[in-house]
């Protein structure tokens, strides 16, 4: 992404103002408050309280057993200490929401938004972020779900099944002058692993994938998510 200088969504046109009239005034008091909705202090949630009543039964860095209580974060959330590999650690320890400076209720806003297919610049206005915020939110969540891939193991029985989606404007091929139609390499196709327990999404090909395809994704990339019984 190209550095860029983004101007903070809390801002209005009257700040600056010397004297603002009735109608200025009021949208900027009601705008502030709607950002302030949006962006509420770590001190005006109830996430300690919902972070504490997670149960933690191993440490977050070598999975060990013999952990303890210690103390609390400046946020109230339960501190743990790990009496193998000498760690402190705390729920959001290796999570999306590790050292983060935001509520939890932002975040899972953002991620609602995502989830539905908003793009980076509506989710943006949406929760009233900087486009450098938004973009590095949806790094932050790559970098997680490939880190989440690395360590899934898939048991029974196992369901495959193909989900495809259209192409950028920009990147469409026509063939004299036209759209390609049906399952063209106009289209991502996005392969869908799932035990009931466990799912994972990958993009496959463009255009219909062939058997050996999605064997070659799934079995045959060195992953080692299942083993296929003869």
């Amino acid at each position: 992404m190209k550095n860029r200088i983004d101007s903070s969504r809390q801002k209005t046109p009257w700040d600056n103002n010397s004297k603002n009239n009735v109608l200025q005034e009021f949208i900027k008091c009601k705008y502030k408050d709607n950002y302030r909705i949006k962006h509420p202090k770590l001190s005006e949630t109830n996430e300690a309280e919902l972070l504490n009543s997670i149960e933690i039964k191993e440490c977050r860095y070598c999975d060990s057993e013999h952990i303890r209580k210690r103390g609390f974060t400046k946020n109230n959330v339960q501190r743990y200490y790990c009496n193998d590999c000498k760690r402190y650690f705390s729920p959001t320890t290796g999570t999306i929401f590790e050292g983060h400076k935001i509520s939890i209720t932002e975040w899972i806003e953002y991620l609602l938004d995502i989830f539905n297919y908003g793009s980076t610049n509506l989710t943006s206005k949406v929760n009233k972020n900087s486009m450098n915020t938004s973009t590095y939110w949806l790094q932050k969540v790559f970098i997680l779900l490939e880190k989440y891939r690395e360590n899934l193991v898939f048991k029974g029985t196992v369901y495959l099944d193909e989900m495809f989606y259209s192409v950028i404007k920009k990147d469409i091929d026509t063939k004299d002058g036209k759209k390609l139609r049906g399952i063209s390499h106009n289209k991502y196709c996005i392969g869908i692993c799932y035990d009931k327990r466990n799912i994972i999404a990958i993009v496959e090909c463009f255009g219909k994938p062939t058997t050996e395809i999605t064997y070659n994704n799934f079995y045959k990339s060195n992953r080692t998510w299942f083993t296929i019984n003869s």
